[in-house]
């Protein structure tokens, strides 16, 4: 995962990409960073997930058995206005 901050933003005692290893199925995993924010005014935060997804099919009908490979993932981002 890879969070991207928009200017007057910065992480705080963490880096911007967070890799989680390999999961298994219906495993779930929560990715936190701190951020603050260092000056006034419109801003964002985008985060990015990637992964592989891989696994093996047995022979049904008339379809030969074979292993696939798939990348999967997605994204998010969120607008902000900092004030105060």
């Amino acid at each position: 995962m890879v969070i991207t901050l928009g200017d007057g933003l910065e992480l705080v005692g963490c880096e911007s990409v967070a890799n989680v290893g390999e999961l298994e199925a219906n495993d779930s995993i929560k990715i936190s960073w701190a951020v603050v924010a260092t000056e006034k005014g419109d801003t964002s935060v985008d985060v990015l997930a990637t992964g592989l997804v891989s696994s093996s099919l047995n022979v049904w009908k008339d379809w030969p058995a074979y292993d696939y490979e798939d990348l999967i993932g997605g994204s998010a981002t969120v607008d902000l206005m900092v004030s105060g």
